[in-house]
């Protein structure tokens, strides 16, 4: 069975296959796993550019902020509020203001009915990068080989039996230097 590469990969199955030597089914793996660990580090819900529908519980009037998570935002094309699933309300562009380098939303009118869980506001909007910065894609292809390495030898172990057979590994998924480089990418809620 083939494997698909992801329709939001963090860097091209080129760039992997020219690293590595890999077959295209084992680079497309590994562009999967790390495109799905940046974005879980970051709180992203995408990488490249794309549409995208945000939805999230509607915020108090006290502290009106919704951070959406497919940076830098390009464009919104709605922004609707619902309640048990039905529409009660549709916003306007002068109802909110937006930064569209972090995704920080804030109302600038209270949401009728505000606080209750199953009140909701959808965002969709086109966001993400048409060009994934350069040192997310190094630390991605760097983040590529250390899993390869951690599945075909010792990179992680921190303890080993006298036998050799027993290992256990560091459970660090991302280590301190990408870790670094990606906090730099989060969106914040």
């Amino acid at each position: 069975m083939a494997v698909v590469l992801t329709s939001d990969p963090i860097v091209s199955e080129q760039m992997v296959l020219e690293m590595l030597s890999l077959s295209g089914d084992k680079a497309r793996a590994y562009i999967n796993a790390v495109s799905g660990l940046f974005m879980q580090y970051t709180s992203r819900s995408r990488i490249t550019k794309g549409d995208v529908t945000d939805k999230q519980v509607a915020p108090p009037p006290h502290y009106p902020v919704l951070w959406l998570r497919a940076t830098p935002i390009d464009e919104i094309t709605s922004v609707k509020v619902y309640r048990y699933g039905d529409l009660v309300d549709t916003l306007t562009s002068d109802e909110y203001t937006l930064n569209e380098e972090t995704g920080r939303m804030v109302l600038e009118v209270n949401v009728a009915g505000y606080y209750h869980p199953e009140q909701v506001i959808h965002v969709a909007y086109s966001g993400g990068w048409e060009d994934v910065p350069g040192n997310v894609q190094h630390s991605a292809l760097e983040m590529v080989r250390l899993q390869k390495q951690r599945l075909e030898g010792r990179v992680g172990v921190t303890s080993e039996s006298r036998e050799g057979y027993a290992a256990t590994y560091d459970p660090a998924a991302v280590p301190q230097s990408i870790a670094d480089i990606w906090r730099a990418y989060r969106v914040y809620s």
